[in-house]
């Protein structure tokens, strides 16, 4: 709440127009969708539910006259095979292909598509963080005997009569070019509409999309080398983060046994500065550009404006590593840390090893834990700069939980096998940064800059603390 005055002495009580309830990766309610695969039409598509109490729900495709109960154990995980007509194939026509699940209790729910050696995995977020601005991250897909393995995303519709706009970044399978629009496209709930690239080389990263109703949006590809021409391919699937979420402040850490990770970050305005300490600096980057790099090195990275960083494992070939594959996961920022976090490595189609990295603040590494078990019991914290530290942890398949007593962690989990990897962005909050002022996880003594966006010199505000003091 706070008390606006004008210069004709007038008050005014202005109301945020957000609710200050924390918005996480937990929830009771979430869209989403498999996109086409590599091997399309055999891969496995399995939904991943873990939660923190005994709870029961339902997975279910409304428009396709399936649906199937589940219940889960606190702290276990409950997988359900999807069939095979999941999947969505082909470009830019509507499909009934949504999936919905819901629960009793919250849930964090993740999503695995695998065949063989060609295996991806995300984070679900919850209905009630999808919002209606993004900027799509994907990865452009290769040419291999005479067949074209396509960059794609797709969008889903959680209410009926949601009209959506896109302006693409690049030529698609059906032959729209760069630049060209999808005007009022109207997607009924339950309803998805994928977007494919023309050929090996497309890359729809940089898609600008808007709705007037929530919408969940995943992306990635059917089949990549990350970087290119680096052996060793896999699909990508990544939901995407709503550009209201998107944070100024991000730690990365290596991935256990890899020698370098491959960073994209995108911005979401124009002229958008991005420092990173150990790293030359990187030229200023307008609404939808992108910077791609490797490096073998923690970043510490800053912006001043809100971005979007991608971290992709590199396939084997590159990343001096015995096991992986090609994978992606979207950072989360500091600005969405949380004190518990839950999440669940997997174990399927052929994962050998499973892992677990942690940024906190260096001086919560002592109040961190691990099932329990603090986290320096378990290996060693190093330092990132004198603010921040990370630990890789190797851990079992299956659910894990983080706890910290400090100012909250970010984490992502992730699995190598012969020639196979997933990783995901492990549950973290997903607050809207620009319209809540105190993101939760902010903590004591920091500094808070409040904005109502009025134009300067017609008002003086006075900020109401509700202890008494202004």
């Amino acid at each position: 709440m706070s008390i606006i005055k004008t210069t004709n002495t007038l008050f005014f009580l202005l109301l945020f127009s957000f609710p200050l309830l924390s918005q996480s990766s937990e929830g009771t309610d979430f869209w989403f969708g498999f996109m086409e695969h590599r091997d399309n039409g055999v891969n496995s598509k399995v939904v991943m539910i873990t939660s923190k109490t005994n709870t029961t729900g339902t997975v279910s495709l409304p428009l396709q006259n399936f649906s199937e109960d589940f219940t889960v154990e606190a702290n276990q995980v409950k997988l359900i095979n999807l069939p095979t007509f999941t999947e969505v194939e082909g470009s830019e026509f509507i499909q009934d292909k949504g999936i919905h699940l819901t629960s009793a209790d919250p849930v964090t729910v993740y999503i695995h598509q695998y065949h063989q050696h060609r295996s991806e995995a995300t984070l679900v977020l919850p209905t009630n963080v999808q919002g209606m601005n993004y900027y799509v991250m994907t990865y452009e897909g290769i040419e291999r005997n005479n067949t074209i393995y396509r960059s794609e995303f797709m969008v889903i519709a959680t209410e009926d009569e949601t009209t959506i706009n896109m302006t693409l970044s690049d030529a698609t399978k059906e032959g729209m070019q760069a630049g060209s629009t999808v005007d009022d496209l109207v997607l009924d709930r339950g309803e998805v509409y994928q977007i494919q690239g023309l050929n090996g080389i497309s890359d729809l990263t940089g898609t600008r999309i808007t709705s007037d109703k929530p919408i969940a949006v995943v992306a990635g590809s059917e089949w990549s080398e990350v970087p290119v021409s680096c052996f060793a391919r896999d699909n990508l699937l990544e939901m995407m983060f709503p550009i209201e979420t998107w944070g100024q402040t991000f730690v990365s850490q290596p991935f256990a046994g890899s020698t370098a990770s491959r960073y994209r970050i995108m911005a979401a305005e124009d002229d958008t500065n991005i420092s990173i300490i150990g790293y030359p600096p990187l030229t200023s980057l307008n609404a939808g550009e992108f910077s791609e790099f490797t490096v073998d090195i923690p970043l510490f990275i800053t912006a001043d404006k809100p971005i979007l960083v991608a971290q992709f494992i590199l396939g084997f070939e590159c990343s001096g590593a015995t096991n992986g594959d090609p994978s992606m996961v979207l950072l989360n920022s500091i600005e969405q840390t949380r004190d518990t976090v839950t999440l669940y490595n997997s174990s399927l189609e052929d994962i050998l090893e499973n892992y677990i990295n942690i940024v906190m603040r260096t001086e919560d590494v002592p109040f961190v834990t691990l099932d329990g078990t603090p986290i320096q019991n378990l290996g060693t914290a190093s330092e990132v700069n004198d603010e921040f530290s990370y630990i890789a942890l190797a851990v079992e398949a299956g659910s894990h939980t983080i706890i910290s007593e400090g100012c909250g962690v970010i984490a992502t989990c992730y699995g190598l096998g012969d020639a196979e990897s997933y990783a995901y962005s492990g549950g973290a909050s997903f607050s809207p940064i620009n319209a809540n002022p105190i993101p939760e996880g902010s903590c004591l003594n920091e500094e808070i800059i409040f904005d109502t966006g009025l134009p300067e010199g017609r008002y003086s505000l006075q900020w109401d603390l509700g202890d008494g003091t202004f």
